[in-house]
């Protein structure tokens, strides 16, 4: 029995290129090689652009954090075995 090869030639080029870029990015997505850059240095007064963070809320983490503090699941009610999710409705 002959096994067939996983990979032709060209499908490993291109895993190869794809893992060699990914390998380049940052936790975010972004090119190490930009975000850490001195032209992305907010004190650098040559610097040719900036990262400003912005903020956003993540409603399904809300609600999740919201019921974790809730009172009726802490103190002798608590329980490691209880695991907190949050569904959508519509309203």
């Amino acid at each position: 029995m002959t096994r067939e090869v996983e990979f032709d030639s060209e499908q490993y080029e291109l895993v190869s290129a794809l893992e060699e870029y990914e390998a380049g990015l940052g936790h975010h997505g972004l090119p190490l090689e930009e975000t850490m850059s001195l032209d992305a240095d907010p004190d650098n007064p040559n610097g040719k652009y900036l990262y400003i963070p912005r903020v956003r809320r993540d409603w399904y983490d809300d609600a999740v954090e919201h019921a974790q503090k809730d009172p009726k699941w802490g103190g002798d009610n608590a329980s490691n075995a209880r695991k907190f999710s949050a569904v959508r409705v519509d309203r």
